[in-house]
C-alpha cells in the first residue's frame, strides 16, 4: 500500500511539473503573439498616419490646382475683353 501512494505521489508530482510546464509554454507562446501583435498595430497605425498626410497633401493639390485653373479662367477672359472678341 505505501508502494502504491508512493507511485501515486509521484504520478502526481510528475503531472503537477507537465502542468507547470505547459502553463509555462502557453503563457511564453501568447506573449509572442500578443507581442507580434502590437507591432502589427504599431505598423497599422503609421500606415494610416502616411494615409492620411498623403490624403491630405492630395486634397491640398487639388485645391491649387482649382485655383490656378480659376485664375487661367479669369485671365483668359481678360484677354478677350481686351481684344475685343467678348465670350
Amino acid at each position: 500500500m505505501v508502494g502504491s501512494l508512493n507511485a501515486l505521489t509521484a504520478d502526481a508530482d510528475t503531472l503537477e511539473r507537465i502542468l507547470e510546464d505547459t502553463v509555462f509554454s502557453s503563457r511564453a507562446h501568447l506573449e509572442v503573439q500578443r507581442q507580434q501583435a502590437e507591432r502589427k498595430l504599431t505598423q497599422t497605425r503609421q500606415a494610416n498616419l502616411n494615409l492620411a498626410e498623403e490624403l491630405t497633401a492630395a486634397v491640398a493639390l487639388g485645391l491649387r490646382i482649382s485655383e490656378a485653373e480659376a485664375e487661367l479662367a479669369r485671365i483668359s477672359r481678360r484677354r478677350r475683353g481686351c481684344l475685343g472678341l467678348g465670350g
